[in-house]
């Protein structure tokens, strides 16, 4: 393995040996991981963020599907009932081509009448308001390419010691970030030991501020080199995600007691195989998709064995990120028995019960959505059961169905985010009954809303957020953090820079690093001031957590976390399902159920 005092393509490399294990500095690992070892018995309140999306790297995959691959357009609809609005955005394809779709293709493609400015008439003007229970009106918005995060970068990379003192202000016990493989490993064989000093320093940085790192190997991105030999689409992964593994420990392993092998490895499988709005941007391609999701799934036993068997690796805590979606039928009964058999098949789609299983027991099944007939992946370890300490729990929002196939919500007040899900805080709590079957420490890895303008929408999804999380653990469920996503407005992925999620505003179009404080950070920060003793206390008075879970859980009955089977039938909060209110899509939308349906059951990724 080669070394770089820099990046690899301006410096010439110096030809080293590879790291080897047995040279791991014992004396440091002792004194340093013992100390680790004793924050993971802390209850942590952080923010999550990815560099990748914050820096960029031309040495990652998705810079070059970005520049080469990648044009998509989107629906927006603008609907008015009830005297509610809300902005529901549709993504249509991720095509491939060599260059992206221009405005005169896409007009030709769905009709120029259509096609209009957020917020303008074909003639330029703005629309009147409308109200009432009619939908008036809807726009097309036209999007191509979106823009490159390695043109606008919030550039964390370069700005970290800011950005690291803005969370600790917070109130953050925990910083997670992303290791980008391809800044250490930019070229197969060699490692950039600048990236690798740079991350000291950021760790070095956190520490100062009184957090504790925790980290992900894998969130989303891979240098291209390993994109080119097949990536996570060939069994040939396994070996090279395990060497990157061992390397990544090597370097950082006594800073870090909190590892995650992957973040969202389902999302990956269905957005770049089915979807097609992820690298390498193909569709409908279902068994390629279970394929890729199993190699993930593997690569994270390889990983999880390899790490173990590294000097301080019985000390460290190994695990994997998933984001747990489901969809479900607003409400039960004759009228929503195609709702519920729809509901099935959108969760199959999304598919994490195949990951659980291969956790649960080392078998891994992965099932056309449509039946075994059309495609079926099938695999079990032959090492059995792989290795998981804890599991990290991603959550947005569910997929809600009324009875026309339209999305709507079972919350008695409706309040949209920009993405067009609305903000429903118990699911967050079913999302933690359904994880909790693994019988492992849970910590919640991202949460979190995008809002442009409307701060009092963030502040309601993060105080909501906040007591579902408190009523798990009193209720006692093993779960031990919860993490923001995310500190400030970054790039996200397919969406741009169109989505707010940060809880400071940064804009792409504007001049040096600025970063504004959003009400929300004030609420969160009002939040952490105590949360981290009060959960701690909490977890301190639950003995035996892991043996049996709270009353009314029932996972042998739940292959995916639906209301009827995940949700605590003595906790207080399912007394809100009993008022319901629903929010229509407009006739734009009714006809494409299946597009609709997904959309919102992947709307994160």
């Amino acid at each position: 393995m080669r070394t770089t005092s820099q990046r690899a393509d301006t410096t010439s490399p110096v030809v080293s040996a590879r790291p080897t294990i047995s040279d791991a500095t014992s004396d440091q690992d002792s004194q340093q991981q013992q100390g680790l070892f004793h924050e993971s018995g802390r209850f942590l309140c952080g923010v999550a963020l990815s560099v990748f999306q914050n820096s960029g790297d031309d040495n990652a995959q998705w810079a070059h599907f970005q520049r080469s691959r990648f044009s998509w357009f989107s629906i927006r609809g603008k609907l008015t009932r009830r005297g509610l609005k809300e902005e529901d955005k549709l993504y249509i394809g991720a095509a491939q081509a060599d260059t992206p779709a221009t405005d005169h293709d896409i007009q030709n493609r769905i009709g120029k009448a259509d096609i209009a400015e957020e917020g303008q008439q074909q003639d330029g003007s703005k629309p009147p308001e409308q109200s009432g229970d009619t939908i008036k009106r809807y726009k097309v918005q036209l999007r191509t390419s979106p823009t490159l995060v390695a043109e606008h970068p919030a550039d964390f990379w370069n700005n970290y010691e800011t950005d690291i003192q803005l969370a600790a202000g917070l109130g953050c016990n925990s910083f997670r970030i992303s290791l980008e493989w391809s800044r250490v490993v930019p070229e197969q064989g060699v490692i950039d030991m600048a990236a690798v000093q740079r991350y000291h320093d950021i760790f070095d940085c956190i520490e100062r501020c009184g957090m504790v790192p925790n980290v992900t190997l894998h969130w989303w991105t891979h240098p291209q080199w390993f994109d080119k030999l097949g990536e996570f689409t060939t069994e040939d992964s396994v070996p090279l995600f395990e060497e990157w593994a061992q390397t990544a420990f090597y370097h950082f392993g006594h800073r870090v007691h909190l590892w995650a092998t992957f973040n969202e490895p389902e999302a990956c499988s269905l957005c770049g195989h089915v979807l097609g709005n992820h690298p390498p941007g193909r569709m409908f391609q279902f068994k390629a998709a279970g394929q890729k999701l199993l190699n993930m799934v593997r690569c994270h036993a390889a990983a999880y064995r390899a790490i173990k068997q590294m000097p301080g690796g019985e000390r460290c805590a190994v695990g994997i990120i998933l984001n747990i979606v489901w969809a479900e039928p607003r409400r039960t009964g004759a009228l929503f028995k195609h709702v519920e058999v729809l509901s099935n098949v959108l969760s199959r789609v999304w598919d994490i019960q195949a990951a659980m299983n291969y956790l649960l027991s080392g078998r891994y099944t992965y099932t056309h959505p449509l039946g075994k007939l059309v495609s079926h992946v099938y695999w079990e370890d032959p090492q059995g059961k792989p290795g998981c300490d804890w599991l990290g729990v991603n959550h947005y929002a569910r997929a809600v169905l009324d009875w026309n196939l339209s999305v709507s919500s079972k919350a008695s007040k409706v309040v949209l985010t920009d993405m067009g899900f609305p903000v429903e805080p118990h699911s967050l709590y079913m999302a933690v009954a359904w994880a909790s079957q693994l019988k492992v420490p849970m910590y919640i890895m991202e949460s979190g809303a995008p809002f442009d303008s409307d701060e009092n929408g963030r502040a309601e999804f993060i105080n909501s957020a906040l007591e579902q999380v408190k009523q798990a653990v009193n209720d006692g469920y093993d779960l031990r953090g919860y993490h923001y996503w995310t500190l400030l407005d970054d790039y996200e992925f397919n969406y741009g820079y169109d989505l707010k999620f940060g809880l400071y505003a940064w804009d792409p179009k504007g001049t040096g690093p600025q970063r504004t404080e959003r009400a929300g950070a004030k609420v969160l920060r009002k939040w952490y001031s105590g949360l981290a003793g009060q959960m701690q206390q909490a977890l301190l008075g639950h003995k035996d957590m892991h043996k049996t879970m709270p009353a009314g859980i029932r996972t042998k009955d739940c292959p995916t976390p639906t209301a009827q089977a995940c949700t605590p039938v003595h906790h207080k909060a399912a007394k809100r399902h009993v008022s319901r209110q629903s929010y229509s899509s407009s006739k734009l939308f009714r006809g494409h159920v299946g597009v609709s349906g997904l959309r919102q059951a992947a709307f994160i990724a």
